[in-house]
């Protein structure tokens, strides 16, 4: 009688393990989230996307008049920054201020800088950001323009 007991709970058990595994499933939401994002959103599609190992991408965009960097995983998801701090340094096509740092922004989904930065968004920049692991700096030469701005469709 208490090894059909031990069998019953072992049975139990393992079913309710194998059941919690299923329910760890991702989730992608359907609906795709304007900034400002948070962890876990499906990120609509603009700005400038740099490919990052394992299908993640590097995401810099303007939102209105502000910079913003976020990290998207292979799904198109919005997830935790994989750094806390790193600049961008425009090239000679903007006048004024050349250099602002980045840090996280309000909700800890991305980076950011609080200055405006006045239209057209248009303009050469090096986008830095600090490597979590080894300290150094991952450095993104790019062009930005400010058609990249605008969202568009998401290819299907």
């Amino acid at each position: 009688m208490i090894s059909r007991i031990a069998l019953f709970l072992g049975c139990l058990v393992v079913a309710t393990g194998l059941h919690a595994q299923t329910d760890d499933e991702k989730v992608i939401p359907t609906k795709e989230s304007e900034p400002p994002f948070e962890v876990g959103q499906l990120a609509n599609i603009a700005g400038y996307y740099i490919d990052l190992e394992e299908g993640m991408q590097l995401n810099f965009r303007m939102v209105g008049t502000k910079m913003r960097v976020y990290w998207i995983d292979a799904d198109g998801l919005i997830i935790e920054p994989l750094s806390t701090e790193g600049n961008v340094r425009f090239r000679k096509t903007v006048s004024g201020k050349k250099l602002f740092q980045l840090s996280l922004v309000s909700n800890d989904a991305g980076l950011g800088h609080p200055n405006f930065i006045p239209y057209p968004h248009t303009f050469n920049l090096v986008l830095n950001v600090k490597d979590s692991k080894n300290g150094g700096y991952m450095t993104y030469p790019l062009r930005y323009n400010q058609a990249m701005s605008e969202p568009r469709a998401r290819e299907e």
